[in-house]
């Protein structure tokens, strides 16, 4: 479904937590896992009357509302592959009539954590006031005419935290790896359990192939790089090259906080000829502490060789053959390459090197809206380590070509560091509407 026939909104109920400091930390969640799918901008407020007028004067056909504290799920996926999304999912469930579908409690009320309002029909029935239940995570509408239950299939798409519970909410204020997941409803388990095994992959992960495109590398005018800084992640910077162009003289800088990913390039550059990747690698993934990002290997197995050969296949068509892809890789192999392990949340100017001599780009994925980072800092804390990482690119390279996404996973692309790190400074959209430069949002 386009952005521009429906609009996300959260239910702010920070004021039914007994602890401020919980509810902040679910509203954030909420906000941040919905960045990864929906890159628009997001309605909030207190009341779910005014939340719906707000969403339908900005003229969408549908408002998808979550309450603090609901995340709406993201699953590993290889760039390009399709997968549910839960908006369309949900206004699927509304058949020809029905104007509002959720967790239906009774006739008409509905669990608040997630629900899907037609806009137009709900105005064409008067629109139908909703009010809170007191006491409970429950909401009932003035007339039950017209609700439907959400599917199995849009439960499977998302997740209540159900912060309300004292045993998730205790589960919430841990770290992830430290709690019993026994003591917790199904779907919050299942949660902390993936949560936990993925902030434990992080730090000694290797992105074999990327899980973004290479739709969003676009510039105005293409020259040959002096240089290109970026993290240690698939074949994307050598998209970045093919794009931008190179010479015998670009030095490329892998920066990243996996030292696994790091070497796992530098393997690849020292040792592969560009042909057969699966067949290198096979003998060479043997389990030990590293950590590959395939739909293989999400629950601590090891790679599975037929995703291996899917998975280079489906790259090989992205660069129009076998024999194309070889011979870029022979000509990038030789340059000059650098690798610094950094994190850029906390001290990004060690990624920076000496000012390029000529045009440059920098990619730096989603780094600052990661699993990692979300999990770990506040929204106002990733903010504020994006713009450390903005002011220092452009201080050292104001006319560099930037790519990547910022603290709200907003696409940052075709633009130079000097430019957008003065957008960025008068920008006050905030966590409700986030700067966009660039119209392809990363996903997970």
């Amino acid at each position: 479904m386009s952005g521009a026939s429906f609009v996300y909104a959260v239910l702010d109920t920070r004021d039914r937590f007994d602890d401020s400091a919980l509810a902040e930390r679910c509203r954030e969640l909420t906000f941040a896992w919905s960045r990864w799918s929906y890159a628009g901008p997001i309605t909030e407020d207190t009341d779910p009357d005014r939340l719906l007028a707000r969403a339908a004067a900005r003229g969408a056909r549908h408002c998808l509302v979550q309450a603090c504290g609901h995340l709406v799920v993201e699953t590993l996926r290889p760039k390009g592959a399709a997968a549910p999304e839960l908006v369309d999912v949900l206004a699927r469930a509304l058949g020809d009539d029905a104007w509002l579908v959720g967790r239906k409690l009774a006739a008409d009320t509905v669990h608040n954590a997630c629900w899907l309002v037609d806009l137009e029909r709900w105005q064409a029935r008067g629109r139908p006031s909703l009010t809170h239940v007191a006491d409970t995570p429950q909401l009932m509408a003035a007339i039950d005419d017209g609700i439907v239950d959400a599917p199995a299939e849009a439960l499977r798409c998302s997740r209540d935290l159900e912060p309300h519970r004292p045993a998730h909410a205790q589960a919430l204020r841990a770290t992830p790896a430290s709690v019993d997941t026994t003591t917790l409803e199904r779907p919050l388990g299942d949660f902390i359990a993936s949560l936990a095994r993925t902030l434990d992959q992080c730090q000694r992960g290797v992105f074999i192939w990327n899980l973004e495109s290479y739709d969003d590398i676009r510039v105005d005018d293409p020259k040959p790089l002096a240089s290109l800084s970026c993290v240690a992640a698939g074949f994307k910077p050598d998209a970045i090259l093919r794009r931008h162009g190179f010479t015998d003289d670009t030095e490329l800088t892998f920066f990243d906080y996996s030292a696994d990913a790091l070497a796992f390039r530098r393997m690849l550059v020292e040792q592969w000829d560009g042909r057969d990747l699966p067949g290198f690698l096979w003998p060479r993934l043997q389990p030990g502490t590293t950590h590959y990002w395939l739909s293989s290997t999400a629950r601590g197995d090891g790679p599975a060789r037929d995703e291996l050969d899917r998975l280079w296949s489906r790259e090989l068509d992205d660069w129009g053959g076998a024999d194309a892809f070889a011979a870029h890789w022979r000509a990038t192999r030789v340059l000059r390459h650098r690798y610094v392990e950094v994190d850029l949340l906390r001290a990004p100017e060690r990624a920076i090197g000496t000012p390029p001599a000529g045009p440059a780009a920098v990619w730096w994925s989603n780094a600052f809206s990661s699993v990692h980072a979300l999990w770990h800092l506040t929204h106002a804390e990733r903010e504020a380590a994006f713009a450390r990482w903005i002011d220092a690119v452009a201080r050292h390279a104001p006319q560099a070509w930037l790519l990547g996404a910022d603290a709200n996973n907003g696409p940052v692309g075709g633009i130079r560091a000097e430019e957008y790190a003065l957008r960025l400074a008068n920008w006050s959209g905030g966590i409700h509407e986030p700067l966009r430069i660039g119209n392809t949002a990363i996903r997970f």
